[in-house]
């Protein structure tokens, strides 16, 4: 028995399928870039500073320290190198990464569902009324009726008249008043020429 899936779900899993193809190949490319990394620093070490502590994953002598955990790293189990003398360990750089990672999918998917919620017809928000409609005029009101309804909405809704709880939804009603007056004015100026 298939379940039926809303848009949402199945966005869900595109945002997920393009995270992961994503997040193979910057690991791959990060990684590739600490490879480079770790040749310049094994390569640009100066042995007088070599730490005599032992690495914590085999207990070879380790010349670095990871910037995540400060534990001593030997040049085999360098995830990431940067410039001398800090390094990142594979647990401090998969931690790092795994988080980065949860960071992006918790982004995406926000966004997603924003846009899914906004478009027309998937239980978003309704399609903008006509400019005539937010003014209550006639479609072919004249300039003057257009200029009355606007200064009707603006004499109840300006946001210095209303209580704080009401000057958000006053704005709204303010902005989506001016947009429709000059939207109307706008026809008719274009529609005298």
């Amino acid at each position: 028995m298939s379940r039926r899936r809303n848009g949402v779900d199945v966005l869900d899993d595109v945002v997920d399928s393009a995270i992961d193809q994503v997040a193979v190949r910057a690991r791959q490319f990060i990684q590739g870039l600490g490879t480079e990394q770790k040749e310049k620093a094994k390569k640009g070490r100066k042995s007088d500073g070599l730490r005599k502590a032992a690495c914590s994953a085999c207990q070879e002598p380790a010349p670095w320290v990871c910037i995540g955990c400060r534990q001593p790293v030997c040049d085999d189990h360098l995830e990431f190198a940067g410039s001398d003398p800090w390094v990142i360990c594979p647990a401090c750089f998969g931690f790092m990464w795994d988080a980065g990672l949860q960071k992006v999918r918790f982004l995406a998917r926000k966004a997603a569902q924003q846009g899914v919620a906004a478009a027309p017809g998937f239980g978003g928000s309704e399609p903008p009324k006509p400019p005539w409609e937010v003014l209550a005029v006639s479609q072919d009101a004249s300039e003057e009726e257009i200029k009355k309804a606007y200064r009707k909405i603006i004499a109840q809704w300006h946001p210095d008249r209303l209580s704080p709880e009401q000057k958000l939804d006053g704005q709204r009603m303010v902005d989506e008043a001016t947009k429709a007056k000059n939207a109307m004015m706008k026809a008719r100026s274009a529609a005298t020429l």
